[in-house]
């Protein structure tokens, strides 16, 4: 295994401060994590329970427009929002809620109708969702054919929030293949008073999720700091050798060549029988791999969003008034592009020992494909450190940048995904019927839906499928 990173993990990225580990990437584990908790048994990885959420009404004009508000998630969730996902409001200016029995029947309603599309949807692959043209749809269009509008702003949270785009853009297969019958359900549990702390999900793990695939990986062969210069997958062009003659997949490369020299780098070139390729960048692979134009046809229809994180300390003791707060509306009026990118959540995980704050933001989509750069990082930093003024707190070293106490950046290509029109032409067939072309398997979020679960089930699948009982 070829890595790029010094670590493994992926979107699993965790750092830790004030001997706590804190997930900069993939958070939660559920009950419909069976295979991901499975190897995190096998390795001894403990979880512990989620955090509580609050969500804050931050007025988008700053400042003095209007109070911050804190609103408790169950209210939030009975929020009800027109078609467009803007809340709707009385002739007082209230914003209107939906009835309690009338949000119960919504969410049995919901249960009844994920249950009826588990085949489809539960698959370990999309191969045949293009035979289902109802599903074939945004989830706000299939949450309307189903009478489940009075949960739009549930899943919004559940949903935007985690970096998956809007309720009216997201294909439907996505969200449901997200908000399956083992999350749902103790999710939603979880928020009934009493009954709740018999469900003690989601959770998270105690040494981050990085550090589970860390784990994973000392019994596996892989290489870090691994630079792919190019990969050749027909024996015909490869360098007439002897390898080259016995395995059709060439891939040129460099790495470190030592443990305390990482200033030089060895070069060399190794040949394979089979190419797996994990990557959220599918689309833009052709500038090292020799991809032809039938795999380009079938892999330039995925798109990605830019999801950012941004730590800093605080000054003096400010503390949120839980450890993870909402930042709504996720959508508003007006330009996005005409001011920073204003981050969807902040967090501040284990106040007793850090006061440090994520802040997790979705880039603009005009922005989803510029990459980094100085500027957008600067962008990025001025929206967090916005917000957690309008929230009442102020980054250390703001004034003075010599007292700046610890910061990171991070951005990501996130969500690799195609459009509901993509799936009913039968995006997901071709993929499946391209498994195996030029030796070649493709695995990752791209391929089915970026969830560490569902990543790691349909790469399991896809072994099995292919290469169990091989000679």
């Amino acid at each position: 295994m070829f890595e790029r990173h010094g670590r493994v993990g992926g979107l699993c990225f965790t750092l830790s401060e004030g001997y706590k580990s804190f997930d900069l990437g993939a958070n939660y584990v559920t009950p419909a994590y069976r295979e991901t908790l499975k190897l995190a048994r096998s390795v001894g990885a403990r979880t512990y329970r989620s955090r509580q959420y609050i969500a804050a009404r931050v007025p988008e004009i700053d400042p003095g427009y209007g109070p911050l508000k804190y609103t408790e998630m169950t209210d939030l969730v009975r929020e009800i929002h027109d078609p467009q996902g803007n809340p709707e409001r009385d002739a007082q200016g209230r914003i209107d809620h939906i009835p309690w029995p009338t949000l119960v029947l919504a969410i049995l309603r919901y249960i009844v109708c994920r249950f009826r599309v588990r085949r489809a949807i539960d698959s370990p692959w999309f191969d045949r969702i293009h035979e289902h043209p109802d599903l074939c749809v945004t989830f706000g269009q299939w949450l309307d054919s189903n009478g489940l509008n009075a949960l739009r702003s549930l899943f919004e949270i559940c949903i935007t929030l985690m970096g998956y785009g809007e309720i009216n853009d997201i294909a439907a297969p996505y969200a449901l293949k997200f908000m399956s019958l083992g999350t749902f359900i103790p999710v939603v549990l979880r928020q009934v008073p009493l009954v709740g702390w018999l469900f003690p999900w989601p959770r998270s793990f105690v040494h981050g999720f990085q550090r589970l695939w860390e784990a994973v990986s000392w019994r596996l062969n892989v290489r870090h700091d691994v630079t792919v210069e190019r990969i050749v997958r027909d024996a015909a062009s490869a360098p007439p050798t002897q390898d080259s003659h016995k395995h059709p997949i060439q891939i040129d490369m460099e790495f470190p060549v030592g443990i305390f020299n990482t200033d030089e780098t060895n070069p060399v070139t190794l040949w394979f029988d089979y190419l797996v390729v994990a990557s959220a960048r599918v689309h833009s692979l052709g500038d090292r791999m020799d991809i032809d134009s039938y795999e380009h046809q079938r892999l330039k229809a995925v798109t990605t969003f830019a999801y950012c994180m941004t730590t800093f300390h605080p000054e003096g003791g400010f503390k949120l008034p839980q450890p993870v707060v909402c930042v709504v509306p996720f959508t508003f009026e007006g330009n996005p592009d005409s001011r920073p990118p204003r981050p969807w959540a902040v967090v501040q995980l284990w106040p007793e020992q850090t006061p440090m704050l994520q802040c997790y933001t979705k880039l603009p989509d005009a922005m989803a494909g510029e990459g980094f750069h100085q500027d957008l990082m600067l962008s990025v930093r001025t929206g967090a450190e916005n917000l957690v003024s309008r929230l009442g707190g102020k980054r250390a070293g703001s004034t003075d940048p010599e007292e700046v106490l610890w910061e990171h950046y991070e951005q990501w290509p996130y969500f690799g995904h195609v459009s509901a029109a993509e799936m009913a032409k039968g995006f997901f067939r071709d993929l499946d019927q391209m498994q195996g072309y030029r030796n070649t398997y493709w695995v990752g979020g791209a391929t089915n839906f970026e969830l560490v679960e569902v990543i790691v089930r349909s790469a399991k699948a896809l072994v099995e499928k292919h290469f169990l009982g091989r000679a």
